[in-house]
Formats: structure tokens, sequence, C-alpha cells
């Protein structure tokens, strides 16, 4: 075991940048200040450095994993430059996916684990798909694709970004533009109060409704709508984090979340939802498995083999796999079902009514398969679905809230519905930066505010506590 005493044995003097850290915000305004304002040389070895801080803060072994699997991406493109040849393509792959499987499902040590694992590895995969489609051109220095594969703002829970843009990017020198980086930092703060004052109260009285097997009925049914609810927070808020973070460097990453609880059916919520796995999975397994070009049944086989396979990207237990599989079955129901009611014509009321029963049974649909994905315990789902259908009177003294927490509660659900409404027809960065500069400040101080109160002081602040930390 010697990896496993060389892991050990290294003394780890760096404290753990955890993207909602003050230790983060050092960080990220110092690789800022060097990747902004310097030419591209400096600006690659300045995220390379960065990079490496990042992965060794969590780990020797995850710096050496990602580190070890970027290089051997980037000299496989080149030997498939000279060599395009389809099967040999797949044998390239074959060992970063056989590594993720075999970490996902923990056949080797947990000591190899890496964060982020599921998310560079399907980087490395789309760039050599890219370079052997000859979407992109093949990158000849190592310390750039290192820079890319590695890139810390969307290391541990995306987006996953493509390479093109992103090289495009690196190798561009531009003027200092104020309006992009103060907008890039703006969205890293707003990402960090969503996750602290926001995401985590929710999290937190969902866990409550979930884990207490003395509440049932109403009370669980909250709990699962508001564990939806935090999972998405969850995800939405660190996406915001890379994405600022990016931006300050000069990167810019597409937008990962389009409010995908006003959707009203599946297929809308996922062009919604963690936009970019599911365009990576669109662009890189459903439409090479052939779409659908060769009829209905082979439409929907080839959408439950990229259910299942997102289900396994997720985790390593089988209620991910169920997870996955249940949301390719009801995909295809749901398309079945509105085929007759497509060509109905009805007025704008009841269109409007219809679309919002169907946006209310969706979020209804989609918070019960999250309880799926919560429990790797087969038990425990059927424990809460069980819990689900016993009703008593409703009696807000077994929730052990006080009214305050109550109260607390239902604004921040307003205020989520309300920006989510609002996110999803406006830029919401660009309106704040048109502002009055006096409504501007105001606006701020009322989040720094809300957030000292409410959020580092509010007792459950944990920068571990990312739902897709590991993924």
């Amino acid at each position: 075991m010697f990896f496993g005493s060389f892991y050990y044995e290294i003394p780890k003097s760096l404290p753990q940048l955890d993207i909602t850290s003050i230790y983060y915000v050092v960080f990220l305004f110092l690789v800022f200040c060097f990747a902004r304002f310097f030419n591209s040389y400096i600006k690659t070895t300045a995220i390379c450095l960065a990079n490496t801080l990042f992965l060794f803060s969590f780990g020797i072994n995850c710096l050496v994993v990602a580190a070890v699997m970027a290089l051997y991406t980037f000299f496989s493109a080149l030997v498939l430059t000279k060599k395009k040849n389809k099967a040999f393509l797949l044998l390239l792959i074959i060992p970063e996916i056989a590594y993720l499987i075999l970490a996902k499902y923990q056949f080797i040590n947990s000591i190899v684990m890496s964060i982020g694992l599921s998310f560079y590895t399907f980087k490395n995969i789309s760039y050599l798909i890219d370079i052997y489609r000859r979407d992109i051109k093949v990158v000849t220095n190592p310390f750039k694709y290192y820079a890319y594969s590695c890139f810390f703002a969307c290391l541990i829970a995306g987006p996953i970004n493509r390479a093109g843009s992103f090289f495009k990017e690196l190798d561009k020198y531009e003027e200092f533009d104020y309006v992009d980086s103060k907008n890039g930092g703006i969205q890293v703060l707003l990402g960090i109060f969503e996750k602290i004052v926001i995401c985590d109260y929710i999290k937190e009285i969902a866990e409550i409704l979930l884990g207490n097997n003395a509440l049932y009925g109403y009370f669980v049914l909250l709990g699962v709508l508001l564990y939806s609810l935090a999972i998405y927070l969850d995800f939405d808020s660190y996406s915001n984090i890379a994405i600022g973070s990016a931006r300050l460097m000069g990167f810019h990453l597409d937008k990962n979340f389009k409010s995908p609880y006003l959707a009203i059916n599946l297929k809308d919520f996922w062009n919604r939802w963690h936009i970019s796995l599911t365009t990576w999975l669109r662009d890189y397994l459903y439409i090479p498995l052939g779409g659908n070009i060769h009829g209905s049944f082979r439409k929907y086989l080839n959408i439950i083999i990229v259910f299942l396979v997102s289900g396994i990207w997720h985790g390593g237990t089988l209620n991910f796999i169920i997870w996955g599989f249940l949301h390719g079955i009801i995909r295809i129901v749901e398309e079945v079902l509105e085929k007759p009611f497509k060509k109905l014509e009805i007025n704008n009321y009841l269109k409007k009514l219809f679309s919002l029963s169907r946006l209310i049974i969706n979020y209804i649909i989609v918070s019960f398969l999250w309880i799926v994905f919560k429990y790797s315990d087969i038990g425990e789902i059927s424990n809460i679905f069980r819990r689900l259908f016993i009703y008593n009177c409703f009696d807000l003294k077994a929730l052990g809230l006080s009214i305050n927490e109550l109260a607390w509660l239902s604004v921040l659900l307003i205020i989520v519905v309300l920006s989510d409404i609002l996110r999803d027809r406006f830029d919401m960065l660009m309106v704040i930066s048109k502002q009055f500069i006096l409504i501007r400040w105001l606006f701020y101080f009322i989040l720094i505010v809300v957030f000292l109160i409410f959020g580092v002081y509010g007792g459950s602040y944990d920068p571990n506590d990312f739902i897709y930390k590991w993924f």
C-alpha cells in the first residue's frame, strides 16, 4: 500500500478551499489579479498553479488523480490526430470510463477517489471526441490542457464546460473589462448568499421533516417538496459561484440552470436543469446512438439508455439507477400522452390554467423522484412513502419550529419563487447593474446584513455541505 502511505505522510498546510469559505474568496482574488491583467502565458501559468493549489487543498490524492487523467487525455489526443479511427477512439476512452466506474462503485480503494471525478472525466471524454470529429484543434501544450481539464472554478460540480470556447478565451488577451469583472464578482457573492442563507435553511427544515419518524402525512409531503427546492438551490448556488469565478478571469461559461421548476414536463425540466450535463449527454451519447431518426422504438430506447447513464454517472448505488430509469420511463409516457393534445385548440385562459396545472404536477413528480435520488437505502425510501400516506391532524407544534422560524421559511420560499420567475425572463445581473447607484448599493447592503444575521451566524453553516461535491 505504497500509495496509501504516501497520501497520509504528506503534510497538508493549505486550508480546504471550499467555495463558500473566506479562504476561497481570498484565493479567487489572487488568481483574478494574475489571470485578468497579464498575457496568455502568465494567465495559463496562474490558472495551472490555481488548479494545483485547489486540488491539493482537498488532498494529494485529488491532485494526483486529476493530473494523471489530464496527462493521459492530453497524450491520447495527440495520438488520435495521427490515427483517426472510431475503434481506436473507443479504446482510448475505455480507461477513463473504467476508472470512473471503479471509483464510483468502490471496486478500488477510496484513497484514489477524487473530488469532481465525474465532471472532469466527462470533460476529458468530450475533448477526445471533439478531436476525433475535428471540431477543435489539438492542444500541443500540456499545461494549457491541464488548465482546462482541472479548471478549479468548475472542477467540483460543473458546469461541464467545452474545450473549444475555453481555449479561445485562454489564448485571448483583452483589456480589463470593469463591468464584466464586477458582474462576475456579484454572481459569486449571490451564489454564496443563495447557498448559506437560503439553501441551507430550507435544507435543514427538509431534513427535520424527512428524518423524524414521528412526523407523517402533510409534514412528509412538505419535506419532500422542500428537499426538492434544497437540492436545486444547492446546485444552482454552486453553478453561480463557478460561473462568476470563471467570469472574473475572463472565461464565459454557459448558464447551467434556467428556472427548472417552471418546467411543464420532464423534457422541459431537463432542458433547464444541469444544462451542461444534459447537452453533453445529447451531443456525445443520444445523437451518436441515433437520436430520434430511427423510429419511435429506437428513440425511446435511446432515452432510457441516456437516463440510465445519467443515473450511473451520479452515483454507484442502486437508487441512482432506479432514479435514472424512472426519469426515462416517465419522460416516454409523457411524450406518448401529450401527442393527442398537441393539435387541440383552446383559449388562452384555459391554456394558461392547463400549463400551470402541468407545472405543479411536474414539480411533484420531480420532487418524489429526488427522494429516490437522496436515499441509497431502499428501506429508507419505503419508509418515506409509507409515512406519506399516514394522515393525522395537522399540528404545527409537532414540527418543533417557532412562529419566527416558520415565518422566515415563508419569506425564503417567496424569494425563491419570485427570483426564479424573474430569472426566467431577465438577465438579473444586467438588471441590477443598470440600476441607479444608490439603489444598487442599498441592495448590496441588505444582502450583507441578511447574510450576517441569517447566514454565517445562523447555526447551520458548513462549507463542506454541498450535495454535489463528491459526484
